[in-house]
């Protein structure tokens, strides 16, 4: 979801996007869940988003592909910046590091001083 709506950003005109929560960590499948090719189907709590109940058990989901994830990222990347425009990660830790880092304390002072919040 996040590649698409980056191209959404950008035919909406946005100049800057700031990804916040993207921590594109994953952990593999608990050895107690069904894989059958790249579906699981979940037989224990989950371990890649906020809450252990987001794909609770018996919920079927597809590994991300995460590399091919990241190849789109840096896709994404080039054509906003060819453009003139900018993709940066405000994510408190996690792995994506595709794009540049910037502190969200920072982005919101920044826009609390500007009249923007």
């Amino acid at each position: 979801m996040t590649f698409l709506n980056l191209q959404l950003a950008y035919y909406l005109g946005i100049r800057e996007v700031y990804l916040i929560g993207v921590d594109h960590t994953y952990h593999p499948p608990a050895r107690k869940d069904e894989v059958s090719g790249t579906v699981v189907t979940s037989r224990s709590i989950d371990l890649n988003h906020f809450h252990p109940d987001y794909f609770g058990p018996g919920y079927r989901w597809h590994e991300p592909q995460v590399e091919r994830m990241e190849v789109a990222y840096r896709e994404a990347d080039r054509f906003f910046k060819k453009h003139g425009r900018r993709i940066v990660n405000a994510t408190v830790g996690g792995q994506l590091e595709v794009f540049p880092r910037v502190e969200l304390e920072a982005i919101v002072a920044n826009k609390v001083t500007h009249g923007v919040a």
